[in-house]
């Protein structure tokens, strides 16, 4: 019996993982584009704010200078960036990473939002908002929109199948032919 069981763990349930897996029965690991998409959506406000964050950083080291480190903490640096700097230049250095910073975090505001600029006319385009930027729940969203709660998940992902098309399109594409 043990023999069996054996067997069946080394040589057969591989064999049959690998079929299903080919047959396309099994769900990839990982994250596909339509999972990344609903990421995106709803990091979306927290990348505003993050935004709204780092500029005022920006500000209080522009007005105050670079906040001071604690005297108490030892503080060993091998090789840091701020070493051998003057104030200035340390200044200068924080305020110019936080813009890189900024500019990065607006270019995925700005593609989420041209995404959505393309299904903003959609009839279900509030269940978008509703659930991703609010929070509303599925019940909240068919009370609201007056709808059953199956078309409201139906629309849904139907709008973020369009969605992940225009913010990962290399990906989308992928999943369709593999």
């Amino acid at each position: 019996m043990e023999e069996c069981k054996e067997l069946v763990q080394e040589d057969v349930i591989p064999i049959v993982l690998n079929v299903f897996s080919n047959l396309k029965l099994l769900k990839p690991q990982g994250t596909n584009a339509f999972q990344k998409t609903e990421k995106l959506l709803y990091s979306y406000n927290d990348f505003k704010a993050v935004i709204e964050d780092k500029r005022k950083q920006i500000e209080e080291i522009r007005f105050n200078g670079l906040p001071e480190r604690s005297k108490c903490l030892i503080i060993i640096s091998s090789g840091s960036r701020f070493g051998s700097m003057t104030e200035f230049d340390k200044t200068e250095t924080a305020i110019m990473n936080l813009e890189e910073s900024i500019v990065k975090m607006n270019h995925y505001v700005e593609l989420i939002e041209a995404a959505l600029e393309r299904i903003r006319d959609d009839e279900y385009y509030d269940v978008i908002i509703m659930k991703y930027f609010e929070g509303a729940t599925l019940d909240d969203m068919a009370f609201e929109l007056e709808r059953d709660p199956s078309t409201i998940t139906r629309n849904k992902n139907r709008l973020i199948n369009s969605l992940k098309v225009y913010l990962f399109p290399d990906e989308s594409m992928s999943e369709i032919f593999d």
